[in-house]
C-alpha cells in the first residue's frame, strides 16, 4: 500500500521516473502475494496510467486506466478520480476526439474550483492540452491564466 501511495504522490510532484518505479513495483509485489484485489492497488494503476500517457505509451496508459475505471467511482478517492479523469481526457484528445475530451474534462463530477491546487494543475495540465487539440487558443490563454493563478509557471 505504501509504494501505491507513493507513486501517486510522485505523480503529483511531478517525478514520473520515480512514479513509475513505484507503481510498478507495488503492482508486482500485489501480484507476488496474490492481492490483486487491494483497494490501494488503484492508486498505482492510475499512478501508471498517468506515466504511460506522459512516456506516449498509449496501450499501457488505457491498460492501467481501464483497470482503474473497474473499481466503482465512490470507492475511489478524490485524488485517484481526479487523476483518471484526467488521463481519460488526455487520452481521449491522442485518439482526435478533441470535443469529447473537453466536454469530459469540463463536465465531469470533479471541478478544478472543488480541488486541492496539486489536483487542479493535473486537471488544469489536461484542459490545456485538449485546448491545443482542439486549435481553441482562447481556452488554451484561459487555461494558461489558471496556471497563473494557481502560482504556476
Amino acid at each position: 500500500a505504501a509504494l501505491a501511495h507513493r507513486s501517486v504522490i510522485e505523480v503529483i510532484d511531478g517525478s514520473y521516473a520515480a512514479a513509475a518505479a513505484s507503481a510498478r513495483q507495488s503492482l508486482r509485489e500485489a501480484a507476488a502475494s496474490q492481492l490483486l484485489g487491494d483497494a490501494y492497488l488503484v492508486r498505482a494503476e492510475a499512478a501508471a496510467a498517468w506515466v504511460a500517457y506522459e512516456r506516449l505509451d498509449v496501450d499501457a496508459a488505457w491498460d492501467h486506466l481501464a483497470a482503474v475505471e473497474r473499481v466503482s467511482a465512490h470507492e475511489l478517492d478524490p485524488v485517484v478520480r481526479t487523476i483518471a479523469h484526467a488521463t481519460r481526457g488526455r487520452l481521449l484528445t491522442l485518439h482526435g476526439e478533441h470535443e469529447h475530451a473537453w466536454t469530459w474534462l469540463s463536465s465531469g463530477p470533479l471541478r478544478r474550483g472543488d480541488l486541492p491546487p496539486t489536483l487542479g494543475r493535473l486537471l488544469t495540465v489536461a484542459r490545456a492540452e485538449v485546448a491545443v487539440g482542439r486549435r481553441d487558443p482562447t481556452a488554451v490563454e484561459r487555461e494558461a491564466d489558471t496556471f497563473e493563478r494557481m502560482g504556476q509557471p
